[in-house]
């Protein structure tokens, strides 16, 4: 996901921030730079967010190129929790409509799913993802489905998250964070974030569900 639909760079345009050739780059800073910086999310091409870019070459640059020393600046925090620009990837987009990444990649072809392309690949903003889900044209439902219980979550971290969720708001532990949770589940930052929002939501829902 790319929170917001903020502003990313591919590698190659990194390299070129860096005033080098992606294969210089490669070979001279790609490991130290991605072990600072994270893709926004594990869809190819891997995108990074670019006022982290531009604030990790900023710290490089201060440090006299020192990777060590860049990689302890602090990076702009990305967004975090659901919001309508969010621009989401097929898996995303597919959690939300509870269909396949295939299905959601149909949809667009067929555009019955608006989608925008950033950087050669394919995104949903999540507003339009969300609006697909509740629109009464809901082809992506089998016959029957309304009856049915919803489909277990993918991915259980989402539910232990969505109990600390629970816990920080009734004041019995600190707020989440992408940070715990990285740490938690060892996870990269783009996996964090992506656990933290699907948490956000399945709570939301069940928050809004009548007692």
């Amino acid at each position: 996901m790319i929170p917001r639909g903020r502003p990313t760079l591919t590698l190659p345009q990194v390299a070129q921030r860096f005033k080098t050739s992606l294969a210089t780059f490669k070979r001279k800073h790609h490991a130290s730079f991605t072990a600072a910086v994270s893709p926004v999310d594990d869809a190819r091409p891997y995108q990074y967010d670019e006022a982290q870019v531009t604030a990790y070459l900023a710290a490089l640059r201060a440090a006299e190129m020192d990777p060590a020393a860049a990689a302890r600046a602090p990076l702009p925090e990305l967004p975090t929790g659901p919001h309508p620009d969010d621009l989401l990837t097929d898996k995303e987009a597919a959690e939300v409509l509870d269909v396949e990444p295939s299905t959601v990649r149909q949809y667009a072809v067929q555009d019955y799913l608006a989608s925008v392309e950033v950087h050669t690949g394919r995104r949903y903003r999540r507003a339009d993802v969300e609006a697909r889900r509740d629109a009464p044209d809901k082809r992506h439902r089998t016959t029957g489905s309304r009856n049915k219980a919803p489909r277990a979550d993918r991915d259980p971290r989402a539910a232990e998250v969505g109990a600390w969720l629970t816990a920080a708001e009734q004041g019995k532990r600190p707020p989440v964070t992408t940070a715990e949770i990285r740490a938690h589940f060892e996870v990269p930052d783009y996996t964090a974030r992506r656990i933290l929002a699907r948490a956000q939501e399945r709570h939301a829902a069940t928050e809004s569900k009548p007692r």
